[in-house]
């Protein structure tokens, strides 16, 4: 994924004239200094707005086109080569002002909205983040559970489990007898079995997929007791709106 390239949404043909290869009436368009910026550009073009779209991961940006509008509010297309100096003048604009925003594991995005009439650029910036979310449980240990216990002479069992990506597995289990020994490579699979999902009806559906969860299923016998210690795993979103004077235009494609 290059910078400036992007899957880009199809516009609405409208009736403003927009410069192109040929111009207005086989016209070029009119030389103007980069650094008049981006209201000048959009003068040039005959736009009012102008709004442009971005993400960025893994060291990685991309701007693309989102719409325009002309001096009559009408949705006008653009073509990707017109529009080109602006999506590296805002990739560049990123870079001054959020210079992490291509960096990030969990994503960023966002829109630029350029007005020419209000002489505003303004930046409606979003950060993914990896976040947690904590959730306990207990229920009273079914009668099956202790008769499985005391058949083997287990008196505490703890299991951890850990899922992402559709995935997951047993990361840990243990079972100890009275004397705190570990007892659970001694037992019958099919009895290892059978004990496991007796835990995991209290694990929360869907443990394995997105993000995942993690968590601790343990049963003390003494209490008759199954407890839950569960952490799901969720991207939030955290809006940064902030504005520029300007864009200068001048070539900075890398």
């Amino acid at each position: 994924m290059g910078r400036g390239e992007g899957n880009r949404p199809e516009l609405q043909t409208g009736t403003a004239v927009l410069y192109g290869e040929t111009g207005p009436r086989g016209q070029e368009p009119p030389e103007r200094d980069p650094r008049e910026g981006a209201f000048k550009w959009l003068e040039d073009q005959g736009l009012e707005e102008i709004q442009l779209f971005y993400n960025g991961s893994y060291g990685e940006g991309d701007a693309f086109i989102g719409h325009a509008l002309d001096q009559d509010k009408a949705k006008v297309s653009v073509k990707q080569t017109d529009v080109q100096p602006l999506l590296d003048a805002i990739i560049h604009t990123l870079d001054e002002q959020r210079p992490s925003w291509d960096n990030s594991d969990d994503g960023t995005g966002g829109s630029v909205t350029i007005q020419l009439d209000a002489k505003e650029v303004t930046f409606k910036h979003f950060e993914n983040y990896l976040d947690t979310q904590s959730s306990t449980n207990s229920i009273e240990m079914s009668d099956e559970l202790k008769q499985l216990l005391e058949s083997v002479k287990g008196v505490n069992v703890r299991m951890s489990y850990d899922g992402y990506g559709d995935s997951g597995d047993i990361s840990d289990f243990s079972v100890t007898d009275a004397d705190d020994n570990d007892i659970a490579d001694k037992l019958d699979n099919t009895i290892t079995e059978r004990i496991q999902e007796h835990l995991f009806y209290l694990v929360p559906g869907g443990w394995k997929i997105n993000e995942g969860s993690s968590g601790v299923v343990s049963a003390d016998l003494q209490k008759e007791q199954v407890s839950l210690e569960h952490e799901e795993r969720v991207i939030n979103e955290r809006e940064d709106f902030f504005s520029v004077e300007n864009i200068d235009l001048a070539d900075r494609r890398s």
